[in-house]
């Protein structure tokens, strides 16, 4: 399967300017780490959220290419009657 760059980038279907750093602060242990290099800080990112593995490991693979402390997550937290999703976290600015 070739998915062309834009087609990557829109696979999710929610995004936000990253809040990792403050879930961690206050030990919710919201978010699990599937894969990815933890840095220190996340300041200026964005997170993106997928309706399936597969979508959130593609757009996971797509980004950590162009940046590296890219992370897989697993979402814990309950959304109306969904209870998990995955997530990546990209550290580039949101827009």
């Amino acid at each position: 399967m070739n998915l062309t760059n834009k087609q990557i980038e829109n696979l999710y279907h929610t995004s936000c300017k990253g809040f990792y750093d403050k879930e961690k602060k206050t030990c919710l242990n919201r978010f699990e780490l599937i894969e990815g290099k933890i840095k220190n800080s996340y300041k200026d990112s964005t997170m993106y959220w997928f309706d399936n593995q597969i979508e959130s490991l593609i757009a996971f693979n797509y980004y950590r290419k162009k940046y590296p402390y890219t992370l897989h997550l697993w979402d814990m937290a309950k959304n109306g009657k969904i209870h998990g999703q995955f997530c990546i976290l990209v550290n580039k600015p949101y827009k």
